[in-house]
């Protein structure tokens, strides 16, 4: 449930009319109380990110804390998926004993500005990321950050730029979109391409050249300011985790991979359907020495790793991909979290 609010599409729900206000804390222009249940809280905040307000999401434990916080980076550009969902993956997250934060980022759900694709949403995360560290149900100690598609690729972004995390998480998210723009329209004009993936891949590809302003072409630069610098997360020195299906049509694998080999200090990981390593390389990442078994799921024992998930597709629903993905995930924060 926790990736599938990440998700880079599906049914977008709008943010809820707040029902019950509460004292604003520290650093939040405004936060409303949406729901309050035995042991979750339910917040709708609004935040400064330079000269814009975005609005977000906040689930937590109705217990005082402090406890771990959980920043959620969605992908797409199309805003939060889980507004005001007891269900949700957020309110979910928070049951089980975390502070979830979710960001609109600028341009979605009523936030200021408009989307700018891995670019300002990443100050956007940041803003957000430093208010909720303010807060006294919040251990500032203990912060994970996780995002999918554009979401990752704002997380490795965030790293770059220093994130005060202590964890991060980066699944499926592009590292070069000029290359990114190039393959779906290719595969958008493919003659066997179904209709539904054209439509889906037309819209994303128009999406991105609308905020970047153009297309590679006309604006290298400005894609290529866009994509996650390996040479500044080569310096951090949080652990990071790199999840990517290897059945992903819309991101390919191999740009995972290139960012892996150019940060450098990654152990890449194939896994089979069953979670069996698979020694041999994914197509397009033979510059990386893949590892031969165990899986290192149950140690994690190096601070870097690189983890395909054969079959898997990008929205992580084929092959079981957030049964396979998300035990993994959370066993990588619990072993690189500091203790409480």
């Amino acid at each position: 449930m926790i990736l599938m609010a990440l998700t880079v599409s599906g049914c977008f729900s709008d943010p809820p009319t707040p029902s019950k206000t509460s004292v604003e804390p520290k650093g939040w222009v405004s936060v409303k109380k949406t729901t309050e249940l035995a042991d979750v809280v339910i917040e709708m905040v609004t935040y400064r990110s330079g000269d814009l307000k975005i609005d977000g999401q906040v689930c937590r434990p109705a217990s005082g804390g402090p406890h771990p916080v959980f920043i959620s980076n969605h992908g797409g550009f199309s805003g939060l998926s889980d507004w005001n969902d007891p269900n949700g993956s957020c309110a979910l997250t928070a049951k089980a004993g975390w502070v979830m934060a979710e960001s609109s980022y600028r341009g979605e759900d009523g936030s200021d500005g408009r989307v700018e694709v891995c670019l300002g949403e990443v100050d956007d995360v940041l803003a957000m990321l430093e208010v909720v560290r303010e807060q006294s149900y919040a251990d500032p100690d203990r912060v994970a950050m996780v995002g999918l598609s554009h979401g990752g690729c704002i997380t490795s972004r965030a790293v770059e730029r220093g994130a005060d995390i202590d964890v991060a998480v980066d699944i499926a998210g592009p590292t070069d979109w000029n290359q990114l723009t190039q393959h779906l329209k290719r595969t958008e004009t493919a003659s066997s391409a179904n209709p539904a993936v054209r439509k889906v891949f037309k819209e994303t590809v128009d999406s991105i050249e609308k905020a970047v302003g153009g297309t590679p072409e006309q604006y290298p630069k400005r894609y290529a300011d866009r994509a996650p610098d390996a040479e500044k997360i080569a310096r951090s020195d949080q652990p990071f985790l790199i999840m990517h299906g290897g059945a992903d049509t819309i991101v390919p694998v191999r740009q995972s991979c290139a960012l892996a080999d150019d940060v450098g200090g990654f152990k890449p990981y194939r896994l089979d359907a069953s979670g069996g390593v698979v020694s041999q390389p994914p197509a397009g990442c033979q510059a990386l020495t893949w590892s031969d078994p165990p899986s290192p799921t149950q140690t994690f024992n190096s601070d870097r790793y690189l983890m395909i998930y054969e079959g898997v597709d990008h929205l992580l629903l084929a092959a079981n991909g957030l049964t396979r993905m998300l035990p993994d995930l959370f066993k990588f924060l619990e072993a690189k979290l500091p203790a409480a």
